[in-house]
């Protein structure tokens, strides 16, 4: 009896262990930021679209104020990312649920995220390869380099109502992303120069350049080239006029 008795502590001891383990639920999938526990003079820097996308096969994306990407990997009580540059961070985490993560910022602050479906291949809203209209300009850019950054920009607007319809995310903010397109419910317009989010202006190399852009997008939308496809469905509307968008900046 002693002996099948300590055989069954020894069990319910790993098994109480593994229910304290944070990392048996999958952290892995997109996590958009949701709020904050104290508010911070960072805190500008986070929106409802600032994003944190841990693939399974320990990659991430990231734009936290500013787009990221790298390796991921866990340890007993923290998130580690380390950059395409080398820097790591630890993140203590604070709580993980199927649809929460908790992560400390700081001492004081725990930022929280909430889970959305993964994100996967060429369409993935959330992959380098849609997002390097985000990464700010080095040097003056060209006509042609001016024309890539904004075709990769409504390139990832076509990818992210395309994920979103994929996965039947019924809300996506529209709003928050740096962006100088106005998207309403039924269609979508230019926002004015002056109304220009400041991150948009700093994806440029500077003012000049981000006022050719600006003018590259308003000689396509004189055109009045844009047919919403005859469908109920938002998501389908918008993906349509996207790659629109991209054909006539080619």
């Amino acid at each position: 009896m002693k002996k099948v008795s300590s055989v069954l502590y020894a069990a319910f001891i790993l098994l109480s262990m593994a229910a304290c383990n944070p990392f048996e639920k999958d952290i892995s999938g997109v996590w958009f930021y949701a709020t904050s526990t104290q508010r911070s003079k960072n805190d500008s820097l986070l929106t409802a679209s600032s994003f944190l996308q841990l693939q399974s096969n320990g990659t991430y994306t990231s734009d936290l104020g500013r787009y990221d990407q790298g390796s991921w990997t866990t340890e007993v009580d923290a998130l580690v990312l380390t950059n395409s540059k080398g820097r790591t961070i630890r993140l203590p985490i604070e709580e993980l649920s199927r649809r929460e993560l908790r992560l400390h910022a700081n001492e004081n602050q725990v930022v929280v995220f909430d889970k959305y479906p993964s994100a996967s291949g060429n369409t993935n809203p959330f992959a380098a390869t849609n997002n390097q209209w985000r990464l700010p300009a080095r040097h003056p850019e060209s006509d042609a380099e001016l024309k890539a950054r904004l075709h990769n920009h409504c390139r990832f607007w076509e990818t992210y109502f395309a994920w979103a319809l994929e996965n039947e995310v019924n809300q996506i903010d529209v709003r928050s992303t740096p962006t100088p397109i106005k998207i309403y419910g039924n269609g979508f317009g230019l926002k004015k120069y002056d109304e220009l989010p400041a991150a948009w202006r700093q994806y440029f190399y500077d003012s000049a350049d981000c006022r050719k852009a600006d003018q590259m997008l308003k000689d396509v939308f004189r055109k009045r080239n844009i047919k919403w496809p005859e469908t109920n469905q938002t998501y389908e509307k918008f993906i349509s006029a996207f790659q629109q968008l991209q054909a006539q900046l080619k």
